[in-house]
């Protein structure tokens, strides 16, 4: 569990991050690395009167970053960051409260997916299966 229950309209934003550094180049060449990782996750909104904001997969040059609460998913700016976002925020041009948005420095998604069309709910406290990739070479 990641945030705990707040009385509306309390905020809070927590993270879990990796506590190593992670290289993405190649060893002694300036080629990008490639990666990929998998995981689970279920939203619950133990306060059915808070619509939360959902969970983000953060890549950061910071230790320990947590950024703005709110519509900011508890990320900053300069980062690269795969959000899973249960609100549509007008000021960061969502598409709709339940989409995938990638964010290359900035909360605005450079791409994004409408999990509405693949049947996925990230409200409805079920269990979604995540993968995050990254191809080196073809970035």
């Amino acid at each position: 569990m990641l945030t705990r229950d707040l009385a509306v309209p309390n905020l809070d934003a927590r993270g879990f991050l990796y506590n190593k550094p992670v290289r993405f180049k190649r060893t002694g060449t300036n080629i990008l690395a490639s990666f990929t990782t998998f995981f689970l996750f279920s939203i619950l909104n133990l306060n059915q009167d808070s619509i939360g904001g959902g969970l983000v997969f953060v890549i950061s040059p910071e230790e320990e970053t947590i950024g703005h609460v709110g519509g900011y998913l508890g990320i900053s700016a300069d980062v690269i960051a795969v959000e899973f976002n249960t609100l549509m925020d007008v000021e960061f041009k969502d598409i709709n409260g339940n989409h995938l948005g990638v964010d290359l420095d900035s909360m605005v998604s450079t791409k994004f997916a409408d999990l509405e069309l693949v049947n996925v709910d990230l409200r409805s406290d079920d269990q979604v299966n995540s993968w995050v990739e990254f191809n080196g070479s073809t970035q």
